[in-house]
This record gives C-alpha cells, sequence and structure tokens, in this order.
C-alpha cells in the first residue's frame, strides 16, 4: 500500500475563509507525489447523494451527536483531572455508544495499575460518571489489537 495524504490547511481556512480548501495525494514508491485532487476541481457530492440521506438517518445522528458530545466534554475534563495528577489517562465518550466512558492509557497493561484504578479510583468517582450519563467504562491499552474489557457501573 501506497501512503495517501490528505492536506486542508488552516492558513486558507483563515486567509480565504474557504473550508473547501484541502487537496489530496499519493505518495509513489520513489516519494514523489502524485496529484488526486485539490480544492480547484471544485468537486462537492452530487444533491442526488446528499438527498439520499434519509431524513431519519439524520435525525438518529443528531439525538446521537446531541447525547455524546456533553459527555464528551466531561470526558475532556477527566482527562485533563487525571493528567493533574500525573495520570497519563486519555478519557472519551465512545462515539457509538455514548454512555459508555473509555479510558486508554499505557499504564492499564500493568495489572497492579489497572485493578487499582477499577478498585480504587473508580469507586471515588462512580457517582460523577453516573450522573454524566454514563452507564459503563471500558479500559484500553492503548494498543491496536486490544478492544479494551468493559465493566457496567451499577448506577442507582
Amino acid at each position: 500500500t501506497r501512503p495517501l495524504f490528505y492536506l486542508f490547511s488552516i492558513s486558507r481556512l483563515i486567509c480565504d475563509a474557504d473550508p473547501n480548501k484541502d487537496d489530496a495525494g499519493i505518495m509513489t514508491k520513489n516519494g514523489n507525489n502524485v496529484h488526486v485532487f485539490d480544492y480547484k476541481d471544485n468537486w462537492h457530492a452530487s444533491s442526488e447523494v446528499l438527498q439520499s440521506q434519509s431524513e431519519e438517518e439524520k435525525e438518529e445522528w443528531k439525538v446521537k451527536q446531541q447525547e455524546w458530545e456533553p459527555r464528551q466534554r466531561f470526558a475532556v475534563q477527566m482527562t485533563n483531572t487525571l493528567n493533574e495528577k500525573g495520570l497519563d489517562v486519555d478519557a472519551s465518550a465512545n462515539e457509538i455508544d455514548p454512555k459508555q466512558l473509555d479510558f486508554r492509557s499505557q499504564l492499564f497493561k500493568n495489572t497492579a495499575f489497572r485493578e487499582s484504578f477499577l478498585n480504587k479510583a473508580l469507586p471515588q468517582i462512580r457517582r460523577n460518571l453516573c450522573n454524566a450519563g454514563f452507564r459503563s467504562i471500558r479500559i484500553l491499552q492503548e494498543s491496536d489489537s486490544d478492544a479494551g474489557q468493559s465493566y457496567p457501573l451499577k448506577c442507582q
């Protein structure tokens, strides 16, 4: 496989005030970039494609997004708090199941740390997680093959 690059220039956005000015290409074996498209192509999805997405699908996406966004804000605050305490742990609301909070860190590879987190830290933050709307957490060890382990919060 050859690397594909995609560029969206913030400077273009600031200078031209046009977020549609992007470009992409493929890198050859020699390291040369082959142009695929850029903003001058003026490509847009056809109106038929845009209209084919049903109103029901759009509404489902909106509902899920409204459920996910406040939980993601909470997760960002949780990440900041953990990082301030010296723990390199990332928290994020799961995009597929917004009621699940994913904790991701290489620290979870250490069984003692993982068990301490689950048995000591989690009980202290469980109420806050439940109040934020989470119903489960998932522990991920930051590897591509790690699907993580989920744990119910048992909210009351």
